[in-house]
């Protein structure tokens, strides 16, 4: 299972998968199975259809990277 951390001045956050359901796209902690995404291209497909969105300015200084839960939440 994976998200996407970022990092920015916020703080860090994930990127969750099923952000419509959730009403977000990131939270500061994943706290259910559901809200990771179960490929790492999924993942990758995601934070970059958020990038290519018109909120793209919004992250332009954030660091993102793709991490990889090994527990099952």
């Amino acid at each position: 299972m994976y998200s996407v951390k970022t990092e920015s001045e916020e703080g860090t956050y994930y990127l969750i998968n099923h952000w419509n359901k959730y009403k977000t796209f990131f939270k500061r902690k994943i706290t259910l199975r559901d809200m990771l995404f179960k490929t790492e291209t999924d993942a990758k497909r995601s934070i970059t259809k958020l990038l290519n969105s018109s909120m793209s300015d919004e992250y332009k200084n954030d660091i993102f990277t793709i991490i990889e839960y090994d527990e099952v939440i």
